[in-house]
């Protein structure tokens, strides 16, 4: 057995896309598996329960370290920062994945950077927590009894999803919930995914837009009202999970 570390500086969804490469990998080899992440995204614990992830590290953002965009610079900076994690912790090695060497869907691009080979029966995405862990923020957050999940907010300006948009669909179609939301109903910053995974859950309807809560809910074998992909079919095409989910997908 060895012990790797794996560099990915990439963000929440696309690191929810890794985890049947992630599952596979310890499958096939045994290794320890230690998972540098961006230290931005730790706090949202994402796979903090993952039984096959052995460690999780954070690093500098590549994309915005070095000035917006700059990922070549940014790159180079982080992968020293990796090194650094690399000999401190006693990894026998680094790879770096940063998914520049194809134009292949996600799962894919991970899976050769990686070294593992995936079967269609491999590549269902998964998410694991902990109710014990999440239980105590029900007490401190309203969450009726039935209600609509909402999350349109991405952290990026063009891929969100707007309310009212949401609210005049529901209207369409006789929904008359309440609207809970990571947007607006807790403070993210405090709470862990998983809380928002188990209230998306728990909810009678789910919208949501291009987001990390997208991919958890594909993960959780959850029914998408509405999932909105304002980059087009063509980035939907190479982000989606490979498995399928009652969904419907709209792009304007």
């Amino acid at each position: 057995m060895e012990k790797v570390l794996f560099l990915f500086w990439h963000g929440l969804g696309d690191n929810v896309l890794a985890t049947p490469v992630i599952r596979q990998y310890k499958k096939q080899t045994g290794n320890y598996i230690g998972w540098m992440m961006m230290e931005r995204v730790l706090g949202a614990q994402l796979l903090k329960d993952n039984p096959n992830v052995d460690a999780i590290h954070g690093c500098s953002d590549a994309w915005h370290c070095c000035g917006h965009d700059n990922i070549s610079e940014g790159s180079q900076k982080v992968i020293q920062e990796a090194q650094e994690v690399k000999e401190k912790y006693g990894y026998d090695q680094l790879v770096v994945i940063d998914h520049t060497s194809s134009k292949k869907h996600k799962i894919y691009r991970t899976a050769d950077e990686m070294g593992v080979d995936l079967d269609e029966k491999d590549l269902a995405t998964e998410f694991s927590y902990n109710y014990n862990d999440i239980k105590d923020f029900y007490s401190e957050v309203s969450i009726p009894k039935d209600y609509v999940f909402f999350n349109g907010l991405t952290g990026v300006r063009n891929k969100n999803l707007s309310l009212d948009r949401v609210k005049a669909h529901m209207k369409e179609n006789n929904i008359d919930l309440p609207i809970i939301s990571p947007d607006f109903t807790w403070d993210v910053s405090k709470y862990p995914i998983s809380f928002a995974a188990d209230v998306m859950k728990k909810a009678k309807h789910i919208y949501v837009a291009d987001s990390a809560l997208y991919h958890v809910a594909h993960a959780l074998d959850l029914t998408i009202d509405v999932a909105y992909f304002k980059r087009g079919n063509k980035t939907w095409k190479v982000v989606h999970p490979l498995h399928t989910n009652k969904e419907t997908i709209i792009y304007k």
